[in-house]
């Protein structure tokens, strides 16, 4: 009995332990210098930059309060994005196996350096705010970067 307990608790804090969180355990490793963009209806390019170099972006995003998560199309050899039966193409780095490049329905992001992302949203044309949420991970600590794009 004694032993049957001792992996079972083992098993959870390994368990625990070894998953790779989004909810900030550790110290921020990524620093933003923004959490937060704005875009015009127009459209536009925004800048975030990070002081932290191994960030990734994680497998999930929000796109209008919808999830999608990474897939893999074995045919075309290429990894998307996937909701439903939308889905929307993703640039790996080969080498280290990171994206770094996604393009939407009305956004592209692009990873330009270690320490420079770049968003750019297409005009607006829907009559309602349109929202992405992208998550970036670093070891323990995760962070999210939100830009919302006006109506008008």
């Amino acid at each position: 009995m004694m032993k049957h307990t001792f992996f079972i608790l083992a098993a959870m804090l390994c368990l625990f332990s070894c998953q790779e969180s989004i909810d900030g355990d550790q110290g921020d490793t990524i620093k933003l210098s923004t959490d937060k963009l704005f875009s015009s209806a127009e459209g536009g390019e925004f800048e975030v930059t990070t002081q932290g170099k191994c960030w990734k972006i994680y497998h999930t995003i929000s796109v209008d309060s919808e999830s999608y998560g990474m897939g893999w199309d074995s045919l075309s050899n290429n990894y998307y994005w996937i909701y439903n039966d939308i889905a929307f193409p993703i640039e790996m780095d080969d080498r280290y196996h990171y994206i770094v490049k996604m393009e939407g329905p009305w956004f592209t992001v692009q990873r330009i350096t270690d320490q420079k992302i770049i968003f750019s949203t297409l005009p607006n044309e829907t009559g309602k705010i349109r929202t992405l949420m992208l998550f970036l991970v670093d070891m323990g600590f995760g962070t999210s970067i939100t830009l919302t794009q006006s109506a008008d």
